[in-house]
């Protein structure tokens, strides 16, 4: 929390009655849960890695599909020929 945060907060719970002590030992508790908590900051810092880690999965990805697929194709192009020229030369099984 920044100073000015703070320091209204501590005027806030004195006006509406909350003795000094007590005041600051809501605002050392409340700020100790708040220290573990993300800012909107680390939330864009941490959209922006997983989109950049996405692109790049997408694009392994696409690439992967392209080698399959070519050799996919390529596989059934030539697996007539290859089971043509066994039972040419071996006959059949």
């Amino acid at each position: 929390m920044d100073s000015a945060r703070v320091i209204q907060y501590l005027k806030d719970l004195k006006a509406s009655g909350v003795p000094e002590e007590q005041a600051e030992a809501q605002l050392i508790a409340l700020e100790s849960m708040l220290q573990g908590l993300a800012t909107k900051s680390d939330l864009k810092a941490e959209i922006k890695a997983l989109r950049t880690e996405l692109k790049s999965d997408i694009k392994e990805f696409k690439s992967e599909l392209k080698y399959f697929m070519v050799y996919s194709i390529l596989g059934f192009i030539y697996a007539p020929i290859i089971v043509g020229v066994i039972l040419k030369y071996f006959g059949k099984f």
